[in-house]
């Protein structure tokens, strides 16, 4: 899968993880909606040829705001964030190394809050795990990837994204008939208020995904039942 399929599919859940944070402190509320609106803006509405600039402006802000808020995990997740898209629209020689940079960051904040954004760092661990080259190019890993994606399912079994990404992992591997179920899941859940811009992107990724699907296994709207657990 190539890095600009990587980072579209996955801008759509990212987006929605840093908006969906209850943040308390008032201080880093402000500078964190700030950085998200910024993200915002650089990935989905500026031209082309602007997206790594104002991204790469980004990085420095997201990495300021970690280094003020440690204790946050949402401050590690938002600079992993900012680190893959821009790594996906800028083809730097960089590239990797943001990557596994953004993965070390995720690995942090897991460890603060595994919770936090709806188990934002296992699915992003688990889309990252499973999209990158694996060895010696990079890191991904289809065992981890499987192992984050279902511990995130676990524990939100019925969210947009944890079925989305992975029903689209076993997609990937040639699993049809297991991953309907989860796209299927996915297809009910809501398009969120204030999240439309990213919900629709996702939204219309997931169409494209079952179609496939229907394409390879035209019959399996008679078992949509399979695999729910």
């Amino acid at each position: 899968m190539g890095m600009m399929k990587f980072k579209r599919r996955l801008a759509a859940f990212l987006l929605w993880s840093i908006a969906g944070t209850a943040v308390a402190d008032t201080a880093f509320d402000e500078r964190f909606n700030a950085l998200q609106e910024a993200w915002q803006q650089a990935y989905y509405l500026a031209p082309d040829r602007e997206k790594a600039e104002r991204l790469e402006v980004l990085l420095g802000g997201v990495e300021q705001l970690r280094r003020d808020y440690p204790e946050r995990a949402e401050s590690w997740i938002i600079q992993a964030i900012v680190l893959c898209v821009y790594s996906g629209v800028s083809w730097g020689f960089d590239a990797l190394s943001n990557i596994e940079r953004a993965r070390q960051l995720l690995l942090q904040a897991k460890d603060i809050d595994p919770l936090v954004m709806e188990g934002s760092a296992f699915i992003t661990l688990g889309a990252l795990y499973y999209q990158v080259p694996g060895w010696p190019i990079s890191f991904g890993d289809d065992d981890l990837a499987r192992d984050y994606l279902l511990k995130a399912l676990q524990l939100f079994p019925d969210a947009l994204d944890s079925n989305y990404f992975y029903g689209d992992f076993l997609v990937s591997h040639g699993e049809y008939e297991q991953a309907y179920p989860y796209l299927l899941r996915a297809a009910r859940a809501p398009i969120r208020s204030g999240l439309a811009i990213s919900d629709r992107q996702l939204k219309q990724d997931l169409a494209q995904l079952l179609h496939k699907v229907h394409k390879k296994l035209p019959y399996l709207d008679s078992i949509k039942s399979v695999g729910l657990r």
